[in-house]
């Protein structure tokens, strides 16, 4: 029962702030399988390169590690590319993409508009996200803020935003 009232609660907040609750509930949700994917995918890649994922130069030795800068194999599932602060990991099955700022320390989950969008057009189970986007990256940045100011997201720095609860929590 208390849970339902925290549905309430959350929606009712939602509501207020927003007119598109079922579209900020999806978004939420995409946020949310993008960090776990993200996280997990990196975690490979740190395995892979036989370094600590916690490593403050992580991305330093990733690059001393993969010194080419094209797509490379990381597991049955998952091709990777180095570039800049960033690593673009593409499902070799479905094509779904994800862009992971790997300059976090820990943190896999920073949103970078474009990136978010990239994946939910390419993530067969949100392609409704993007499609809601239309490539609208300043909608999106718009979004996440305003799931950021409900306290749905955080700050990872002075730009991205990441997840830090569900709706119904």
């Amino acid at each position: 029962m208390a849970n339902d009232k925290t549905n309430d609660l959350i929606q009712g907040t939602l509501k207020k702030n927003s007119s598109n609750l079922e579209h900020l509930e999806k978004t939420l949700l995409a946020a949310k399988e993008f960090k776990i994917i993200a996280t997990s995918l990196v975690q490979s890649l740190s395995t892979l390169a036989n370094i600590d994922f916690a490593s403050a130069e992580r991305n330093v030795i990733f690059r001393q590690v993969f010194k080419k800068q094209k797509e490379q194999v990381l597991n049955n599932d998952w091709n990777f590319c180095l570039h800049g602060a960033e690593c673009r990991f593409t499902n070799s099955h479905s094509g779904e993409e994800i862009e992971v700022i790997i300059i976090n320390g820990e943190e896999c989950g920073a949103l970078d508009p474009y990136f978010f969008y990239t994946f939910c057009k390419t993530s067969p189970k949100f392609k409704e996200v993007a499609e809601f986007y239309n490539e609208n990256l300043k909608k999106i940045q718009t979004d996440l803020s305003s799931l950021y100011k409900q306290g749905y997201l955080k700050k990872v720095d002075a730009t991205k935003i990441e997840l830090t609860r569900n709706l119904t929590t």
